[in-house]
């Protein structure tokens, strides 16, 4: 938001609806007409500038612990009605301890070690975790009990926090990332072979499975060119997961 810009914008966003150029050019707003602003900062914003675009500030101080405990919440209020009240609130407990237990350190260090590829806000990625959670944390998956909930938990959390991480400088932040969970974070081991980012849960077992291993066979026509078919490996199948986790409660995704 530059000064000047935005001061020029004010007309605009009032109810006068026009813009005035230096030429003296005045052109209006129509009705049909809208404005989306995405912006860096606010170093330049007066307060009208701000209540008038309804730009909306999350603060980095821990603001994100507010929206888990607002997810948590939420969560706990949409349960099956089969899960008695004691029980859910076992696994209200359980969920805060694991946001307690795994999301401050580890937003603390990738702050201070570790490079995205684009600049992320602690906020989102807490926002992301929430969001793989609701996919993950269903019956099928961990029963009425919240034995599961550590190890889908930290599959969540191995996703919303290192996804995004590519070679960056020469640094591959990504292997760099999942060596340090698999050092830091014992209580659920990842296998020794591989990356964290190459495993998921295996619902039956209750352990971490490969991707590879449910990767889908293809038949392949001589007569379809080679550029129009798709190979599935294992990181499509995995990006394919989350999509599916994602979609269907219309939460956003960027490859």
């Amino acid at each position: 938001l530059d000064a000047n810009w935005i001061e020029n914008m004010n007309s605009v966003m009032d109810d006068n609806r026009l813009l005035t150029l230096a030429s003296n050019e005045r052109i209006r707003l129509l009705t049909h007409m809208r404005m989306i602003f995405e912006i860096r900062d606010l170093a330049f914003a007066s307060p009208a500038t701000v209540t008038r675009a309804g730009i909306l500030f999350i603060s980095e101080l821990s603001q994100w612990k507010n929206f888990v405990q607002s997810w948590i919440e939420a969560f706990t209020e949409n349960e099956s009605g089969a899960i008695k009240a004691d029980m859910r609130k076992k696994r209200a407990d359980m969920l805060h301890s694991l946001f307690d237990k795994y999301c401050d350190a580890t937003l603390d260090v990738l702050r201070r070690e570790f490079k995205p590829v684009v600049p992320i806000l602690d906020f989102n990625m807490i926002q992301t975790l929430c969001y793989f959670l609701e996919g993950l944390l269903v019956e099928e998956n961990v029963g009425r009990d919240d034995s599961k909930f550590e190890i889908y938990f930290v599959l969540a959390a191995v996703w919303a926090f290192g996804s995004f991480f590519t070679i960056t400088s020469g640094t591959d932040y990504r292997k760099k990332f999942s060596a340090w969970w698999k050092e830091t974070w014992k209580t659920i081991k990842f296998p020794h072979r591989g990356e964290v980012f190459d495993f998921f849960v295996d619902k039956d077992k209750g352990e971490f499975a490969a991707w590879a291993d449910i990767v889908p066979t293809i038949e392949y026509n001589s007569a379809t060119p080679m550029a129009a078919v798709t190979v599935p490996t294992g990181e499509t199948v995995a990006i394919t997961f989350w999509l599916d986790n994602l979609m269907p409660r219309k939460h956003p995704a960027m490859l």
